[in-house]
């Protein structure tokens, strides 16, 4: 089976520009514009400005982040900028919000931390509070919980199929 992960086949700048506008929306715990990122990054990581146009319009073409008409940058995966029923607390303290919670459980791996996720079940509205302590379950609030995933492999945009 081919590895299709849009995420592995990231240049290593790319990867950096993508934590970097994650950390921003944490940051800010709001949207952000291709403004503010392109100024931010040309600051931070010394990159050329045509290198940073030309991620930043990878992202959007390849669904890692969504942009509204308005040029702001509303989720970048797996954080949202926008208030979500899926809390996740850094070990560092930040507080952010993912789209969903899959996505919440991958934050310990893209952040390179400890997490602790409050979150709240769809189907039965019950609380779900788990940690995980070095990528491993550590604690979980219902020991019957589990999770359904499909595989997104064949979808261009999962957040149409979370």
């Amino acid at each position: 089976m081919k590895n299709t992960n849009k995420y592995r086949k990231l240049e290593n700048e790319q990867k950096k520009i993508r934590v970097e506008i994650m950390n921003m929306i944490i940051e800010k715990n709001s949207v952000v514009s291709l403004n503010e990122i392109s100024n931010n990054l040309l600051n931070t990581l010394e990159l050329e400005e045509s290198y940073i146009k030309q991620t930043l319009d990878y992202f959007e073409k390849n669904n890692i982040m969504v942009v509204d008409e308005d040029n702001y940058v509303n989720f970048i995966y797996p954080v949202s900028a926008h208030e979500t029923m899926h809390k996740v607390t850094l070990q560092d303290g930040r507080k952010l919000n993912a789209m969903c919670a899959i996505d919440a459980l991958g934050v310990g791996l893209t952040f390179n931390q400890d997490i602790a996720i409050d979150s709240v079940c769809n189907i039965t509205s019950k609380e779900i509070n788990i940690k995980l302590k070095d990528n491993k379950l550590h604690s979980i609030n219902n020991d019957d919980l589990r999770i359904l995933h499909i595989n997104l492999d064949k979808h261009e945009n999962w957040a149409a199929s979370c």
